[in-house]
C-alpha cells in the first residue's frame, strides 16, 4: 500500500504569477508495522465549551463523561478514536481559555495545559 503526498511551491512574482501553484505527486510505502501509539489506550482531551464545536447537553447534569458533550470537534475525536483503536475522555479546561502567552512566559488556557501535560 502506497500513501500519496501532493507537495507544491507558490510563486507570487512574475512571470510565474500565471502559473501560481505547481504541484509535485510523491508516493510513500505505508508503514503498517508501526501501531498507532495510542491504539488500546485512553488519551485525555481538553476542549473549551464553544459553539457549535463542544457543548454541554441540556441533560448533561444526569449523564456521564463523555456522553454529557456534543458538537463537531465531539462527534471528531469520536470518529478518530474508532478509526485509530483509542478510547478518551474529554474534559473542560478549566480557565476557559484557549490560550495565550503570559508575561511570565507561560501560557494558559488549553495550550497552557497540553504544555504542562495537565490531565484532571
Amino acid at each position: 500500500m502506497f500513501v500519496s503526498v501532493c507537495r507544491g511551491h507558490w510563486f507570487s512574482e512574475p512571470p510565474e504569477l500565471y502559473s501560481s501553484l505547481v504541484l509535485y505527486n510523491q508516493q510513500f510505502p505505508f508503514n503498517r508495522s508501526t501501531p498507532f501509539p495510542l491504539r488500546g489506550r485512553t488519551a485525555r482531551v481538553v476542549m473549551i465549551e464553544e459553539r457549535p464545536f463542544t457543548m454541554k447537553k441540556r441533560d448533561h447534569m444526569l449523564r456521564r463523561g463523555n456522553d454529557k458533550f456534543e458538537g463537531f470537534a465531539v462527534d471528531l475525536i469520536e470518529e478518530v478514536a474508532q478509526m485509530l483503536g483509542f478510547d478518551y475522555d474529554i474534559y473542560l479546561v478549566n480557565d476557559g481559555k484557549f490560550g495565550s502567552k503570559l508575561p511570565s512566559g507561560e501560557w494558559n488556557g488549553m495550550i497552557g495545559e497540553l504544555l504542562a501535560g495537565v490531565s484532571r
